[in-house]
């Protein structure tokens, strides 16, 4: 008995959307990273402003800050 196959579109969008070769946003993140990456970030800083950073949560009362 033969195979009959049957194609079915359920026009979800995800069957359509570029391929992330050529999506845009890997490109920008690609470039994010490779920024990030020569700066040669430590997490030292992060744990030394993590006081500062608790303060002004606080401040803000959960609110949005500038870190």
């Amino acid at each position: 008995m033969p195979l009959k196959w049957v194609f079915q579109q359920d026009n979800d969008p995800k069957h359509t959307t570029q391929s992330l070769n050529l999506n845009p946003i890997e490109n920008l993140w690609d470039d994010i990273k490779n920024a990030v990456s020569e700066e040669k970030p430590r997490n030292v800083k992060l744990v030394d402003s993590i006081q500062h950073r608790c303060a002004a949560f606080l401040r803000n009362s959960g609110y949005t800050m500038k870190y």
